[in-house]
């Protein structure tokens, strides 16, 4: 059991070293074993990670190969014991890596094998021993150092290193709080203590600005090589560099000072992506290689001459624009690759002896540099934009390589590639041109390649191949010559303005497979094109109209085109008899053409489908091959191949045909053979008809088509999914023609003026889109809305819809369901299209949307009214009310008219009668009732009463006035008659209203006037009142009455308070009455 055991592990370790996978037979919990190369199984190297326990090195078996240990990850414990790597003297290459805790690293911890070194850390680490005793025996080469902060370089270094090498950590950006080599120590003697075997320096991402004083100093330091990378701060001087150094590199170093002064000890210098603007000065005679790559120096002035010694020098990665004339003819090795270099002086390689390398990739050269003095140089010239090569004999075995320039194959590239081949020369050139050019042994056929190379090259400005000629986008307006070598593989004129092509000029070119004439002006397809070999034939956006006949003839020849363009043109109908021979093609594209698809297309619709799309020949995958419809209307963007089924019912009978098969076009066809019948196809969609149920997915198109209400009078209960009734002069909505699975209504671009009520649609439960888009639909009536609610998709668009208070009720509808239309989280199933409603009157509106306006503005600009029948009673019985009122007013206006004209009939009549009794009394022998009889007008009987008052109880008189004298039941003429012929005296009061009153007409006043003469002029009694003239202010002829009579004056209002005025007053007027004596005798 255990010897199969060991077999078994012995396989195992043979098969993982044959597969080449990382195996230690050592490895621990602690470590594990890293093979470094594959292929030779020495050395192995053991990394130990990960723990807080120093590994057990004891416990793995070490092999006399593993030579390289790393400690990597652990966190060192104060009892950790390095020094006993002592006990394991393979160890030659020790690493410290990102040990947390470790602060310091005795030399004395390794063997007297160990060479390297390595220690990366990101903490502070002292490196030395105590006191820095060293132990003799010690061996170290190399100290290499990664540390993310070192404040000062270490002062005590194994005594026999021979490498240092201190950068920061990679990667690592300093801050301002991280400080590495920011100090230099000092050492005794003010000099730094390097060991005696130092003789290479590498520091990086140092912070001082110069070389410190003390750092260099010693005399018998032995440092050749200093490299200097990444200063942080610049570097301002190359002062106390070592004596003896020979090799400085600074890296990526911002130079300020470029006045060098370099020791003349110094052969190697690198100063590399230091941000040169020019040559430094200072350079010492003795260098030997000089290397400025990645600056930005423009130009050479003279300051390498000196440098006697100088062999090697790159100036790769800089801005040179021209030459640098002035180099050091000693040059072995030239490097100005990546530069801006246009052109090369015919004297500028003269004077170069020994230059065996020139490389100038990656410039701008136009020509070849000439007069190379070395025989056997290498010429790199790769990625410039040489073009001809001439005065190249000075070569004798050399190396060139132009690979990647635009070389042009004219006789000087031949004579070129003729010396190079005959001289075993090593040539590096692609394209065409050489492996053709070489092959070409006649110099009759030499001599003529060149002469079509001139005017295909020169004059016409085309790139001739000899076995192609490319003259795509010339501006040329007639075709080139034909080559009399016959052209292999591409003729390319694309992209000119060619109008035609001469017949045949191409026959010769037998061996052709390719002809591009595309984006061209012509015509027609060119004839006599060379077709035993032509493959393709690319024709696409000229002026083609059509396919001639003599084309079609050619194409029968042409048996191995497999690829014909002729898309983009102005072809309007194929024939497809003309492509008859084409047996191969594969590839047809006839696309983007202006197909006029009447029933003459319907033989190459059919030879599409039958031929093209079966062997594919279309490229269906992509869709944008297929020829498609421009003309008519109705088929536009319609792949021709898809009328197969529609033409033979179109262009035949005129009437119905499927397509596909669940579909049903009935529109009317101009072109159709017999004429269009609607009550044929009214018979075929009815109910009896051959397409009264078809799928319930089918399509029925009936477009501008003419049909009318009438029309449709006969067809009912269609089942199709969707009806198409466009374009037609339908003017109400043909619910009836709806079949139970009936989804989808188009009756846009007709002549509706309304939306179908909604118990219209209440047994079509599947309708979910109608357009009416394009109607004359302006008032929707308040039972029609719910058909929004009802339907999902209601289109509008394109009507004259009203937004005038007679659209209330649609309006208030569209207001309940505004927020949640607007609300884009809310799923609603109705109210598509409601969105797209817009005003057409009034004028304010138009344009609007009609959601946008369904507003509380729109209920302030049009009120709700409210239209039931106890309104409309209040309303009739308001209007009766005001009508009686008013009927009233009228009637009693005209019966107080009437009686106002009766009153004054009477008046008169009273006067009349009056005035004959008075001619019938003695006046002398007649004693009265009444002193005086007052007449006035209502208005003044504050200022009557106040005047009959003073006269009849201080004065004693007898006054009569109507109010309450004349006798009830008597009639006024009676009353007349009584009060005033029993009165001595009439007392008239006038103002403004007794003139208008019936006391005063012109009868009544000559009445009185004759009564007054009658009675010795002492009857009348007149009385002014506010101050009333005496002319003028009475109708009539009043000079009949007062012109004699005298009339006094009532005093004004605001003095009759006045005790005195109203005396004087009453004083006058009793004096015009009779005396008082009179009063004792009754008429």
């Amino acid at each position: 059991m255990a010897v199969g055991k060991v077999l078994l592990l012995t396989l195992l370790f043979c098969m993982r070293e044959v597969l080449g996978v990382n195996y230690c037979p050592g490895e621990s919990t602690q470590c594990r074993c890293v093979k470094s190369n594959p292929v030779n199984p020495r050395p192995y190297s053991i990394i130990c990670g990960s723990g807080d326990r120093f590994p057990n090195l004891t416990e793995i078996n070490i092999l006399p190969n593993a030579s390289k240990i790393t400690f990597t990850g652990f966190t060192v414990g104060a009892d950790w014991d390095f020094s006993r790597l002592r006990d394991f003297p393979n160890f030659v290459d020790i690493g410290f890596s990102h040990l947390v805790n470790l602060s310091r690293i005795d030399w004395n911890w390794f063997s007297d094998r160990a060479e390297h070194v390595r220690i990366r850390s990101d903490y502070d680490v002292i490196l030395g021993a105590e006191g820095c005793h060293i132990r003799s025996d010690i061996n170290i080469d190399t100290v290499q150092m990664i540390m993310r902060t070192l404040p000062q370089f270490p002062t005590c270094l194994p005594p026999k290193t021979r490498v240092i090498a201190v950068t920061s950590k990679y990667g690592i950006t300093l801050k301002d709080n991280e400080h590495f080599l920011a100090e230099f120590p000092q050492g005794e003697n003010s000099c730094y203590h390097w060991p005696a075997t130092t003789s290479t320096v590498s520091l990086q991402h140092f912070e001082f600005d110069r070389i410190p004083p003390f750092m260099f100093c010693a005399p018998s330091y032995n440092i050749t090589f200093l490299r200097l990378r990444y200063c942080r701060n610049g570097l301002h001087s190359f002062r106390n560099l070592p004596r003896t150094l020979t090799t400085l590199w600074l890296h990526d170093c911002a130079l300020t000072n470029q006045n060098l002064n370099l020791s003349e000890t110094l052969s190697t210098l690198l100063l590399v992506r230091i941000g040169l603007a020019r040559v430094p000065t200072g350079l010492p005679a003795s260098l030997r290689v000089v290397i400025f790559g990645g600056n930005n120096i423009t130009t050479v002035d003279g300051e390498l001459e000196h440098l006697v010694k100088l062999w090697n020098l790159d100036m790769e990665k800089n801005q040179l624009t021209k030459w640098p004339d002035r180099l050091p003819s000693c040059l072995v090795q030239l490097n100005l690759r990546y530069n801006f270099i246009a052109f090369l002086p015919s004297e500028a390689f003269v004077k170069f002896k020994n230059l065996t390398l020139l490389t100038l990739d990656h410039n701008r050269l136009l020509n070849y540099p000439l007069n190379l003095p070395v025989p056997d140089a290498i010429i790199l010239l790769r990625y410039n934009r040489i073009r001809t090569i001439r005065n190249y004999r000075y070569c004798n075995k050399c190396t060139v390589d132009v690979q990647d320039n635009p070389l042009v194959c004219n006789e000087d590239l031949f004579q070129f590639i003729t010396w190079m081949t005959q001289h075993a020369h090593k040539l590096y050139m692609n394209g065409w041109c050489r492996p053709y050019l070489s092959s070409v042994t006649s110099s009759e056929q030499r001599e003529e390649i060149f002469r079509f190379i001139d005017y295909y090259t020169v004059e016409l400005g085309c790139e001739y191949h000899v076995e192609s000629l490319i003259c795509n986008n010339r501006n040329l307006t007639t075709a080139p010559l034909p080559s009399p070598f016959s052209f292999q593989d591409i003729l390319d004129l694309g992209h000119n303005h060619l109008t035609e092509l001469p017949d045949s000029i191409y026959r010769n070119q037998t061996f052709l497979l390719k002809i591009a004439l595309d984006n061209n002006q012509l015509r027609e397809i060119p004839y006599g094109l060379p077709h035993e070999f032509l493959t393709t034939l690319w024709l696409r956006r000229n002026r083609i109209t059509h396919v001639t006949r003599r084309n079609g003839d050619e194409f029968v020849r042409m048996r191995k085109l497999h690829t014909l363009d002729l898309g983009e043109n102005l072809i309007k109908m194929v024939d497809p008899y003309d492509f008859r021979g084409l047996s191969n093609l594969r590839l047809l594209r006839v696309d983007s053409n202006p197909f006029d698809c009447q029933c003459k297309i319907f033989f190459f619709a059919m030879w599409i489908e039958e031929n093209l799309a079966e062997a594919q020949l279309l490229n269906y995958q992509e869709t944008i091959y297929l020829p498609s419809c421009a003309t008519p209307k109705e088929y536009q963007h319609r792949p021709i191949s898809t009328l197969v089924r529609i033409f033979p019912y179109v262009c035949m009978d005129g009437s119905c045909y499927y397509e596909p098969v669940t579909d049903v076009h009935c529109s009317y066809n101009p072109n159709a053979l017999s004429p269009y019948n609607k009550i044929a196809v009214s018979g075929m969609i009815g109910n009896e008809g051959i397409f009264a149920s078809p799928s319930v997915n089918g399509t029925l198109t009936i477009t501008n088509s003419n049909w009318t209400d009438s029309d449709l009078v006969n067809i009912t209960n269609i089942q199709f999914f969707n009806i198409d009734l466009s374009n037609n002069l339908l003017t109400e909505f043909p619910w009836r023609i709806f079949g139970e699975f009936t989804e989808v209504v188009d009756l846009s671009s007709n002549m509706i003026t309304n939306l179908p009520p909604t118990n219209s649609l209440v047994n079509f439960t599947r309708i979910r889109s109608i357009n009416f888009t394009n109607n004359l639909i302006k008032i929707i009536n308040p039972e029609s809305i719910q058909t929004l609610h009802v339907v999902p998709v209601v289109s509008l668009r394109g009507n004259p819809l009203s937004c005038s208070c007679e659209q209330r009720p649609l309006m208030t509808w569209l207001e309940s369901i505004r927020d949640r239309l607007l609300d884009n989280s809310t799923e609603m199933s109705y109210g598509s299209g409601i969105h797209d409603m817009t005003c057409e009157d009034p004028d304010m509106l138009k344009g609007k949307k009609m959601l946008d306006e369904a507003n509380v503005e729109f209920d302030q600009y049009c009120p709700i009214r409210v239209f039931n029948q106890t309104r409309l009673i209040i309303k009739i019985t308001t209007i009766a009310l005001v009508s009686i009122i008013i009927l009233s007013i009228f009637l009693n206006c005209y019966l107080a008219r009437k009686r106002k004209q009766r009153e004054s009939q009477n008046i008169i009549l009273g006067f009349k009668q009056l005035l004959s009794k008075e001619s019938e009394i003695d006046d002398v022998t007649v004693s009265y009732k009444y002193d005086a009889f007052v007449s006035y007008a209502n208005q003044e009987e504050d200022f009557v009463c106040s005047l009959i008052k003073e006269l009849e109880e201080k004065r004693q008189r007898k006054m009569s006035f109507h109010q309450r004298d004349f006798i009830a039941g008597l009639s006024i003429v009676d009353n007349i008659v009584e009060c005033i012929g029993n009165s001595s005296r009439v007392i008239l009061i006038i103002s403004d209203d007794f003139i208008r009153s019936s006391w005063c007409q012109y009868e009544v006043q000559v009445a009185l006037a004759t009564m007054h003469k009658r009675r010795r002029g002492k009857l009348l009694v007149p009385i002014l009142v506010q101050g009333k003239k005496k002319e003028g202010m009475v109708r009539g002829n009043t000079k009949t009455i007062l012109s004699e009579i005298a009339a006094i004056t009532a005093p004004a209002k605001h003095v009759r308070d006045d005790v005195t005025i109203w005396k004087n007053f009453c004083d006058q007027v009793d004096q015009n009455l009779p005396p008082t004596n009179a009063n004792n005798f009754v008429a």
